[in-house]
């Protein structure tokens, strides 16, 4: 069978890059020399140096191609929505509801929550987020695009609600050691006080037991037709967005809510095309909240993280002194036409003109010191007094971290909106 170039025959309205390669890794697959071969070794895909399809080979005389064509011609046809469901949960509690458009809503769970605790030591807080995404037939392609639109949800509410959110099954394929006591009692006023306001076991009595963190939605918070009901709630509130993002840090009686121009948000967000460069950065962000408890150095490298995958897309030029030549990536200190070494525009300056840009007049103090703070920890002379067994947070040096770490937080937060409003360049990587 004589082999061609297919990839014009796969460019179908309707069905994207994912899509294709989704379709293709449900037969058999191997790679050779970054070559993939599909469907029994009738299809070769070879991707470019961006991660895209460069090329799709194979014979028209194919079954394998034929059918492959076919199939994909058809889930093209599709497009039903179905609405996909994920437990998340954030630093406050959620007593009321948001949607936008019919894309995403959130609200809180019907089926009540055990906790063991009580105020603000029930952190973190559990609440239902629904999302609507174009299904399929095709149960790969089914599953591919109901993650891929929880990822996009995700991702972005992460960004938008004060102290983040986070899947609460993220961690459910590891096990724990749990110790259960058999009773237990209410804390008593002095405890409460000392905000030890969770409930203590009455004896040493307990019962270990090796489990799978998870949370199973009761079937009172799924409606399987559309979103959930919202009788009897109210919209949560929406905050100037000034005063939404000037905030530092959760307070005991806080509640989520949003800024006042959420929408605007989220319809730039889903209007981009092409995610892939913003949702990296917001991957940063995500793992900033979700390292928090493992490690605070590694979530505020995180942090700075989200910013770093932005600047590279930022035109900044330096003359390069052998030749004529401009050279145009920050981080990058060679000429890329005669390889000379270039003069330029350093990572933090970079960062510091970055960060001026997008989230306004910032002390260039303190934009340094998040910069060599971050470079510290990279090249392993620093980690943070937090993650000291000792730590107390009542020495200077500590303090003076853990208040990088908020504005930073902040700094990040502004800087990624702003990037994401105002960024209307092509951001393909």
């Amino acid at each position: 069978m004589k082999e061609t170039n297919l990839t014009s025959y796969f460019k179908i309205p309707g069905i994207s890059e994912s899509d294709i390669l989704t379709y293709f890794q449900q037969g058999d697959a191997h790679a050779e020399n970054g070559t993939y071969y599909f469907l029994a070794d009738q299809i070769k895909v070879e991707f470019n140096n961006k991660g895209h399809i460069k090329s799709i080979n194979g014979s028209l005389e194919s079954i394998f191609v034929e059918r492959a064509i076919n199939d994909l011609q058809e889930i093209a046809k599709e497009s039903e929505l179905e609405v996909g469901r994920v437990v998340v949960q954030g630093a406050s509690p959620l007593t009321g509801y948001y949607r936008f458009k019919d894309l995403i809503q959130i609200c809180p769970l019907k089926s009540p929550q055990k906790h063991i605790a009580s105020g603000r030591s029930k952190f973190p807080f559990p609440f239902l987020l629904e999302f609507k995404y174009r299904t399929s037939k095709n149960p790969g392609i089914r599953i591919h695009r109901m993650q891929h639109a929880k990822e996009n949800a995700i991702l972005i509410l992460n960004l938008l609600i004060y102290g983040g959110i986070s899947d609460v099954n993220i961690n459910s394929n590891n096990k724990l050691w749990v110790s259960v006591p058999t009773d237990w009692r209410d804390p008593n006023e002095e405890e409460i006080e000392m905000f030890c306001d969770y409930k203590h076991p009455t004896s040493m009595d307990c019962t270990n037991m090796y489990l799978n963190p998870s949370f199973r939605l009761d079937k009172s918070d799924i409606n399987y037709d559309n979103f959930a009901s919202l009788e009897g709630l109210n919209s949560i509130e929406l905050i100037d967005f000034k005063k939404y993002y000037q905030k530092l840090g959760v307070g005991i009686d806080d509640e989520i809510n949003l800024p006042s121009i959420v929408d605007i948000y989220l319809n730039k967000y889903f209007s981009i095309e092409d995610k892939t460069k913003i949702n990296r950065a917001l991957y940063w962000l995500l793992m900033h909240h979700e390292t928090w408890k493992l490690s605070k150095t590694i979530s505020f490298n995180c942090l700075i993280q989200s910013i770093e995958v932005l600047m590279e897309s930022q035109n900044n030029t330096a003359s390069c002194s052998e030749n004529d030549c401009v050279h145009t990536k920050i981080l990058n200190d060679i000429c890329d036409k005669c390889e000379a070494p270039i003069t330029g525009v350093g990572p933090t300056k970079a960062f510091r003109d970055f960060v001026e840009k997008y989230a306004g007049d910032i002390p260039k103090n303190i934009k340094n010191d998040l910069y060599g703070l971050r470079s510290s920890i990279a090249h392993g002379s620093l980690t943070l007094e937090m993650d000291s067994p000792g730590y107390g947070g009542f020495d200077a040096k500590s303090h003076n971290q853990q208040h990088l770490m908020d504005i930073g937080r902040k700094t990040v937060v502004v800087c990624l909106l702003n990037w994401m409003m105002n960024e209307n360049k092509d951001n393909n990587l």
